[in-house]
């Protein structure tokens, strides 16, 4: 069965990431927010529970799959940095 793909949401195993992009903040606010709702719609339509106690909404960075995500692109995450280097790279 192939599942077409909502724009702006990344998954991996039981976490789903929703990217906003946009030229301004409001429109990356805008596009986040339509993309979200998509998810939403897309999850009661499948019967996908989601915990409201792991919702994040529109965070500025993130950390995810090893990286922190910010506006200005994909980081090392610091906690995987400081976990094999210590302190000295930081």
């Amino acid at each position: 069965m192939k599942v077409s793909r909502i724009n702006g949401i990344e998954d991996i195993v039981d976490d789903i990431l929703c990217v906003g992009e946009g030229d301004t903040y409001e429109s990356t606010v805008k596009n986040h927010d339509r993309d979200f709702i998509a998810l939403l719609e897309r999850c009661c339509e499948k019967n996908i529970k989601l915990s409201p106690k792991k919702l994040q909404l529109r965070k500025q960075e993130v950390p995810y799959i090893g990286h922190s995500l910010t506006p200005d692109g994909l980081r090392p995450d610091p906690n995987k940095v400081k976990a094999i280097f210590g302190d000295a790279y930081l």
